[in-house]
């Protein structure tokens, strides 16, 4: 009885390990935009904007870069961020991480 109780526990001891050991499986969010402006003022008109604010939560990618999670195409949304702020098409670049040969973000499963 207490050996098949010891065997058990160890069972469940070596899945906890393997489980917590195991390679990650990863997976890009197809929904990822990097948002690059090439002024000061379009960023910082961006950054003032609440509408596109409350869209995703944006994080600094670099200087003048910002990725988020927006389910729309790069094309609409470089569209509704220049309407919105009053830019030109010519004052940003909005792609994908993998479009601009940049490391994605990854969740891990």
């Amino acid at each position: 009885m207490w050996q098949l109780l010891g065997i058990g526990m160890l069972v469940v001891v070596f899945i906890v390990i393997f489980k917590m050991n195991r390679s990650p499986v990863y997976q890009t969010t197809t929904n990822d935009v990097l948002v690059k402006f090439h002024s000061e003022a379009a960023s910082s008109t961006f950054l003032n904007n609440k509408k596109l604010q409350m869209l995703t939560t944006w994080t600094p990618y670099d200087q003048s870069t910002y990725q988020g999670t927006v389910a729309l195409s790069t094309i609409q949304l470089q569209e509704l961020i220049c309407k919105e702020c009053h830019l030109s098409q010519d004052q940003l670049t909005v792609t994908r991480p993998y479009d601009a040969n940049m490391s994605t973000r990854w969740i891990r499963f």
